[in-house]
């Protein structure tokens, strides 16, 4: 999920540049390409759900990477077609669309352990570790 986030990014960044149409459609099948497969695949938290509500947990998580992958339809329809101010929209909602899925499935974009051993944040329990000298 590194290389979508990261390409994300740098789509926000070339959008409007008429001369990386080529380049942000490249982009844009990597994004779909790392989406694709989570139709079929269940949070990584699933297992400290309790046992009755998973599989609405894990039919919610399928939707919202259902709604995801159109986004990134869009997406490419909008770069296609050279409409850079629909695709820096689409792209805003799809950015939104993964925060939000985000926090309701408790994922963390930089993973465990963000703060390194000493804590920090986003180390455990969210906690900022020991001070240097």
């Amino acid at each position: 999920m590194k290389n979508l986030n990261r390409n994300l990014r740098t789509l926000g960044r070339q959008l409007g540049d008429a001369s990386k149409k080529d380049d942000s459609l490249k982009l844009i099948a990597e994004v779909e390409k790392n989406v694709v497969g989570t139709h079929t695949l269940s949070p990584s938290n699933v297992d400290e759900v309790p046992e009755a509500e998973r599989a609405e947990y894990i039919a919610r998580f399928h939707k919202r990477m259902e709604e995801l992958h159109a986004e990134i339809g869009k997406l490419k329809e909008a770069v296609t077609a050279d409409k850079a101010d629909e695709a820096k929209a689409i792209l805003s909602n799809l950015n939104q669309l993964k925060r939000k899925g985000h926090e309701e499935f408790n994922v963390d974009d930089d993973g465990p352990g963000k703060g390194g051993p000493g804590g920090g944040p986003g180390g455990p329990d969210g906690q900022r570790g020991p001070r240097r000298p």
